[in-house]
């Protein structure tokens, strides 16, 4: 899975690496020394988990699924025991949205400081939780989900194994589970709708499951402004040979969008403005950024050629994007973690030929 020619796994997880590396560094006690020893040690402990893995696992081997399924629900219950007896330290994900659905709970317009810089419907999503008495849970749904997910689009017990050990060496999804962050979990609401839009739509047919999935999507634009991304990578993949299906799915996502948004524009149009939809790093990039961007979706989105190129394609523009947003303003390293579910998903077995390369499997 991770030799030479398979470049997209091997990217995959050097990008992780990056991503990180640099949580690593950021929430670190001595940010001074970036060489410190638990980078000396973590960098070369990374790349031996990964070889180990690599090495010891059989292709072929079939996946018992029940076993899987066993062993994930015992870990998630661990992992919320741990959560509700032992776990004190909160994130500021964790207290804007509580924070933010306390505020509209009472009535009171919720965007009041520039940490709750999330479009409502993350926020909504969340309530659930927030009424169990634990935001926090929300992060802990997506895992089961992501896990879920990993199960349902691995074909070979080395794939799943290989996909949910990365997950497990990552200091970055630790930091966003225990600190009750939501950015993993909106990352992994995006990525099944991309599934479902896999399996269920026929770019020439406009049916409930067209309208379905395309208000769906609709609703989870209006999560994150980086959503715009996969939105756009997933469209022009699913629909370039359909640019009439393409124009109606995209006008039905947008219309849901900006529906949702409309009441807290309404509400208090300049709160909103100054610490809602504006507040987000992406909203305030240079506009050669948003041209360039333009240009690499459009391109790529119509060069991609399978399911696992649309998530390693749609994990690197993350990354680079968020990046960017990071080193123009530190507070926004939590969006590096939008990338990570669909670079590990984007790792997979396949058949790579000496000279032409990956083989692209035909339907």
């Amino acid at each position: 899975m991770f030799t030479k020619k398979h470049f997209i796994n091997t990217f995959s997880v050097l990008f992780l690496l990056i991503v990180n590396i640099i949580f690593l560094f950021e929430y670190s006690s001595s940010k001074s020394h970036i060489l410190s020893t638990y980078l000396w040690l973590y960098i070369p402990l990374f790349f031996v988990i990964i070889w180990f893995t690599d090495k010891i696992l059989k292709p072929a081997r079939i996946i018992v699924r029940k076993n899987f399924i066993l062993l994930f629900l015992l870990v998630i219950l661990l992992l919320v025991a741990f959560e509700f007896l032992l776990n004190i330290n909160k994130g500021y994900a964790y207290f804007a949205s509580s924070a933010w659905l306390t505020s509209i709970a009472g009535g009171t317009f919720p965007y009041t400081n520039t940490y709750s810089f999330n479009l409502p419907f993350l926020y909504y999503l969340e309530a659930p939780f927030y009424l169990l008495g634990n935001v926090g849970l929300f992060g802990f749904f997506g895992l089961a989900l992501f896990l879920y997910l990993v199960m349902q689009f691995s074909y070979t017990k080395k794939e799943i194994v290989t996909r949910v050990v990365v997950l497990l060496i990552l200091p970055a999804f630790y930091f966003e589970l225990l600190s009750g962050g939501n950015t993993f979990t909106n990352a992994v609401l995006v990525i099944a709708v991309i599934f479902l839009m896999n399996k269920f739509i026929d770019e020439d047919k406009i049916n409930i499951k067209f309208l379905f999935l395309s208000i769906v999507f609709g609703v989870l634009l209006c999560t994150h402004l980086l959503i715009l991304i996969p939105f756009s990578l997933s469209l022009i993949f699913f629909f370039r040979y359909n640019l009439k299906n393409l124009f109606l799915f995209s006008l039905i996502a947008l219309f849901t969008c900006i529906a949702l948004l409309i009441p807290f524009i309404r509400w208090n149009h300049s709160g909103f403005i100054a610490y809602g939809l504006f507040t987000n790093s992406f909203a305030n990039l240079p506009v050669w950024i948003y041209i360039l961007l333009f240009i690499a979706v459009v391109y790529t989105g119509w060069m991609i050629s399978d399911l696992q190129e649309l998530l390693f394609s749609t994990g690197m523009i993350l990354f680079f994007i968020s990046l960017i947003e990071f080193l123009g303003n530190t507070d926004y390293s939590n969006e590096l973690i939008l990338s990570i579910p669909f670079l590990i998903l984007s790792i997979k077995e396949y058949e790579v030929d000496k000279f032409l390369g990956k083989k692209i499997p035909i339907k």
